[in-house]
């Protein structure tokens, strides 16, 4: 499938500290920018031990989700 130009939408978790969001929202929407996929949400929580968990609509690859929360931890 083709990319129509929808725009993919990043929410993080109020529990992540401010300051944090830019650099967590533009890794992801880097991580994403080569899927061909529309309308893509991905939302990035804060756990209790303080690792971020990500959700991504349409993405069901373990592999490729766990590349992006440790690039998450490393920030």
């Amino acid at each position: 499938m083709l990319r129509s130009g929808v725009p993919t939408r990043i929410v993080v978790d109020e529990a992540v500290p401010e300051a944090k969001r830019p650099p967590i929202v533009e890794a992801v929407r880097a991580a994403l920018s080569g899927q061909a996929i529309d309308d893509l949400i991905a939302v990035v929580s804060r756990l209790p031990d303080g690792r971020l968990r990500v959700y991504i609509n349409h993405i069901e690859d373990p592999s490729f989700v766990a590349s992006i929360e440790a690039a998450l931890s490393r920030l």
